[in-house]
């Protein structure tokens, strides 16, 4: 986990225009010699798993995004008025 979390970091320092807060995760890999290696950074398109057990649930996840990038856009266009 702290590999991962360390590549999340990184990711951040480098894309400082976006919040990437809650939308990615990482696909992690291990090597041939034992080492991690970042396979990519992945958007938040999976479902949400329920703690009620295996419920699907992608509207939770899909109004999150819409919420999320709603809001990054905003921080881009101007407001009039």
């Amino acid at each position: 986990m702290q590999f991962a979390e360390d590549a999340v970091v990184m990711l951040k320092c480098e894309t400082t225009a976006m919040d990437l807060e809650g939308v990615i995760r990482v696909d992690v890999m291990q090597g041939n010699d034992g080492s991690l290696i970042v396979n990519e950074f992945e958007s938040l398109e999976a479902c949400i798993w329920s703690s009620e057990g295996c419920v699907r649930n992608e509207a939770i996840t899909m109004s999150y995004q819409a919420t999320f990038w709603k809001n990054q856009l905003l921080k881009f266009i101007p407001m009039n008025g």
